[in-house]
């Protein structure tokens, strides 16, 4: 899986298709929703780039994680700390030793083959009274269905691989998975 993820990012590079100075809804949410609570320490699950660690304000400390070395290179400068994890084979509890006010989990739980046991992964280092926060993508977005009707792909719902979704999801079946 982390050689898959090492062309991913290579691709996104190639393609200039970083966040680096623009951040996504789900970015931009997420930071309205921590700025609602007493946080003080986040995990950033799948960094990717570091566009949420970009965003964060020094109030917070904040380490990122993804299986992409290329990812977190990217990454690095935006978080207090990084630190390669393939979290569908490696203990959070273990590795990070550590627990989090916040656990971010952002467009990551259709990449993986066991979201039920990540999620569990993700909870044994979220701290008593603590949140989780997490999206995926919607692929039935009205503006992605307007484009089929027409005979069009959907516009900017591009994948790297047929292979890069493992998982899809609706409301109802994320929330079951939750």
């Amino acid at each position: 899986m982390q050689e898959f993820y090492e062309g991913y990012w290579e691709h996104r590079k190639d393609i200039d298709h970083l966040y680096s100075s623009r951040a996504p809804g789900r970015i931009i949410k997420t930071l309205e929703i921590l700025d609602d609570h007493e946080i003080s320490k986040i995990l950033d699950v799948g960094c990717g780039e570091g566009t949420l660690g970009q965003m964060l304000s020094d109030e917070y400390q904040i380490v990122g994680i993804d299986i992409s070395e290329q990812a977190l290179q990217l990454a690095d400068s935006h978080y207090d700390s990084t630190k390669q994890t393939n979290i569908e084979q490696d203990d959070l509890a273990t590795t990070l030793d550590d627990e989090f006010d916040a656990v971010v989990c952002l467009e990551l739980l259709e990449h993986v083959f066991q979201p039920q046991e990540v999620l569990q992964n993700i909870q044994s280092v979220i701290r008593r009274g603590g949140i989780f926060i997490s999206s995926f993508p919607n692929f039935v977005f009205w503006k992605y269905r307007f484009d089929m009707l027409r005979g069009h792909p959907p516009q900017n719902y591009t994948l790297y691989s047929e292979a890069e979704h493992i998982q899809d999801y609706t409301m109802e079946t994320f929330e079951m998975l939750l």
